[in-house]
Formats: structure tokens, sequence, C-alpha cells
């Protein structure tokens, strides 16, 4: 079916969706993952999508959303244990960096969540509405944004985003340069035939052990990494996924379209900011059914919205989760081809350098997602900081993204990619 008519309402689509944004933002306040904000805020939005969607249903789960970051304190304070047992007990030093190191490596880097037992439980919610076709399923797409807001990041806020990665580099440059200070301080005592003592002041690994202690007011400051008593406003990342995915289902209803075989839905899913939580509570809710259904002939693809803010960085996610999720070649070949047939310029197989989208989770459940985002990953301005208001949402921008939402849906719904 051609989709020209709902692709001519971008602009209607791009101001409903920037009223929306500060609707949202001035009403319901804070919507950190768990909060009564992002309770509240979703309970408006599922009204909202009510209007333009056959169905709607909204899913709660049992979320920890302080552990995603909470590696923060266990790492640092085993880091700072580390330094001074490095003087007297070089061996523990090694064992309380490994410890920390690898807490930070799988809480923030493979988003495996290991210490969730140790932060108090919420709840939190995932909003899925879908318009049905007029005839059987053939085939199924999700459009998808995440609806909570992060904790602010300090040092972006004040400084900027070159300086919050020099920071966080330079505390890693820290952490392994006391690592191999105290291995080599381990070696040297085990040949005298002792692994522990008080450092003497001449010794060969004094000064190297000293040096360490210029990397202290890194890892202290780490501490306020994310400030937990600020959260952001979070207009673009990611208010402007959320409501571009609801925009599709509102335009297909005002336009008047109705499509025979493909079912089209769309997934709120909150708690993103603490690790993909709502997204990998969806799939674990979901994921069978439909992988059953994909065994029937229904395929199912999901196109996950982040932060749809710089039209001059569009980018079809082809990996994810710090590269080391791999996206499905159709559905990026879907996203990519969407973007091609309407000439918008993007970057074709990107992937987020330091994060993830909840296209991550939805992959890792076995699903075919990818996810579309449009910022600078050098970490602008906005990227989870007090600047997020929605007087910073680019309506071209998001007028681009919803006319390419409409053509994966005209070429998908065409059979293009049936098999």
């Amino acid at each position: 079916m051609d989709l020209n008519n709902v692709k001519n309402l971008s602009s209607k689509q791009a101001d409903f969706i920037s009223t929306e944004i500060g609707t949202v933002v001035k009403k319901f306040g804070a919507r950190d993952s768990g909060s009564k904000g992002e309770t509240k805020a979703m309970e408006y939005m599922a009204e909202t999508v009510g209007k333009y969607a056959d169905e709607v249903k909204t899913e709660s789960y049992d979320v920890r959303p302080g552990a995603f970051m909470g590696w923060i304190y266990i790492t640092v304070s085993l880091v700072l244990a580390a330094l001074i047992c490095s003087f007297f007990l070089p061996i523990l030093s090694i064992v309380f960096i490994v410890v920390g190191m690898l807490v930070m490596i799988l809480e923030f880097v493979c988003y495996f969540q290991v210490v969730d037992f140790m932060w108090p439980k919420k709840q939190s919610h995932v909003i899925t509405a879908v318009k049905k076709p007029t005839g059987e399923i053939k085939r199924r797409i999700y459009f998808t944004g995440h609806t909570d807001a992060a904790y602010e990041w300090t040092v972006n806020s004040f400084l900027g985003g070159k300086w919050f990665i020099a920071h966080f580099l330079l505390s890693i440059v820290g952490v392994l340069y006391l690592f191999g200070v105290s291995i080599v301080t381990t070696i040297i005592w085990a040949k005298t035939g002792t692994f522990a003592g008080i450092m003497a002041v001449g010794s060969t690994t004094f000064i190297p052990s000293v040096v360490s202690l210029l990397f202290v007011p890194l890892w202290v400051l780490l501490y306020d990494l994310s400030n937990e008593k600020i959260v952001v406003p979070g207009a673009n990342d990611n208010l402007t996924g959320t409501y571009l995915s609801i925009a599709i289902l509102k335009a297909l209803k005002e336009a008047k379209v109705d499509l025979e075989n493909t079912e089209v839905g769309i997934i709120l899913a909150g708690s993103e900011e603490c690790g993909l939580r709502g997204s990998k509570a969806w799939a674990k809710m979901h994921a069978k059914e439909l992988l059953e259904d994909e065994k029937n002939g229904i395929p199912t693809k999901i196109v996950v919205f982040d932060t749809i803010c710089e039209d001059d960085y569009f980018m079809t996610n082809a990996k994810d989760l710090n590269g080391f999720v791999k996206s499905d070649d159709v559905v990026v070949k879907m996203v990519n081809d969407a973007f091609d047939d309407l000439e918008i310029k993007h970057v074709a197989n990107g992937s987020v350098p330091l994060g993830a989208t909840d296209s991550a989770a939805f992959s890792q459940a076995g699903l075919d997602a990818v996810a579309i985002t449009a910022m600078n990953h050098d970490l602008p301005i906005y990227y989870h900081t007090r600047h997020d208001k929605p007087e910073l949402v680019n309506p071209e921008c998001l007028e681009k993204g919803f006319r390419v939402a409409a053509q994966i849906i005209e070429n998908y719904d065409n059979g293009k990619y049936d098999k």
C-alpha cells in the first residue's frame, strides 16, 4: 500500500510530538526508572495512544534501578581500598581491583544484572499498543521508544562530553596503572618470601605506588558520575522516540489507512536508563509467542527510536550494546532502504560506541530488531543532563524520523521482505 498520505502528515506529527514532549516534562516531572513520575507519565501515554490503537495493554514488572549505576560505589570503593593495600598488602590490591572491574564490566559493559539484589525493588511498566490489519496477519512490526529519563551525568552537564570521556578513560588508566604496580610489587615481595609488610620509602616500588595517588581525585569524582538527586527532563532522550512511535499509530488513524495483512504496533518501555530493564522484561513476557509465530510464517520486526534530535547524525545501528550485539540483517536493510528511498542522509551500518538501546535486549531474546538514533555520540551537552529540555527538540529531525517510519511500513507491507 502507498503511504504517501501518511508521510504527508509528517509536519503535523512533528508538532504533535513537540507539544506532547513539553506537556509530559511539565506535568509529570522526574521520570526516573520505577518512579511515580514514570508511572504517571505512562498512564497518560496509554490514554493517549488508546485513541489510535485497537488494543492497548499495560504490564508491570519489578525493577531495581539503582543497581545499574550502582557498580560505581562498589568499584570505586574497592579501587580506593586497593590503593591503601598496595603499600602493605599488594596481593589484596590485585584481588580488590579484579573484583571491582569485574562488577563494572558485567553491569555497565555487558548489562548483566549481577548486583541487583543489593538495591531496593520498585515497579515499572511496559505499554503495548497495536493496530490490527483488516485481514489475516501475515507480518508484524513494532516501533518503540523508552519512557524514562536518566540521572544526570555531572561532568557532562558542567564540562561537556569531551571532559566526561577524558575523565572516565583516565580513571580506567589509573586503575590499570595501580593494577600493574600491585602485580610488580607482589612479585618483588614474593621473591623475598613475604606478601605483607610496610613498603619502605626508598624501595623500588615506592615512587610508582605514590604516583597512584595522583588518580585519587579522578576516582573520587566517579562517585558523582551519575547524580541520583537530579533526574534530567529527558526530552530528546527519549521522549522523541516515545512520541514518534505514538505518532505512527496516530497518523494511520487520521489518514484512515487500514493495512490488510500487516499488524503495526508500538512498545513503550520504562526503565531503559537502568540497563534496558524494561525491554528485557517485555521480551521475557512476549518473545516466546512471537518466535512461535515466526515458525508459523508470521515474522515480527522491531524498530527502536532513541534520541531523534540531530538529523546530521541519523544512524542505523547494525550493532548495539557496546558493539557486542548484532542487529538482524533484514531489519537493518529495511531501515537503510527506507532512508535511501527518501534520500535522507544517514550512517547505514553504525553502532552506539558506548552504551546500548532497547534493540539490544530484543535482539538478545532472539527477536529481529534494530535501533535508529540521531545524535552526536561525542556526547552533546543535552545527553543525560539538565539541558535536555523541550526547547532543544528538533521538529525537522522528527519529521524525517516519522517519514522513515512510514516508509518502512510501506515497504514491509508491500511484501518486499517476505521470504
